[in-house]
């Protein structure tokens, strides 16, 4: 199952809110992606980028960049002045 979404040679998105849109659409379309090709088992090895690993490592490759960046923009959000989101649980701004 192939996602759709932006290809490296497609041009740049003029605004925040047409990035968004895409980031969401392609967001959406990962787990429908996962489930329709995937099953319960993590165990069998697929060729990753030439690499032979578990289907739960390809996952977890996947995902650690996601957290990554999350954690960049929240640990930027306040110094700027903005509201952090609770993202794994309730934030020090929650309770102002």
């Amino acid at each position: 199952v192939a996602l759709e979404g932006p290809l490296k040679w497609d041009p740049l998105p003029k605004s925040a809110a047409l990035i968004r849109s895409i980031y969401v659409d392609v967001a959406q379309g990962v787990p429908v992606a996962v489930e329709a090709a995937w099953r319960d088992e993590l165990a069998p090895r697929l060729d990753f980028y030439g690499m032979v690993i578990p289907r739960g490592e390809v996952l977890a490759i996947v995902l650690r960049p996601e957290v990554h960046h999350r954690g960049q923009l929240t640990a930027q959000m306040r110094p700027a002045g903005l509201i952090v989101p609770g993202v794994y649980g309730p934030s020090a701004d929650d309770s102002v």
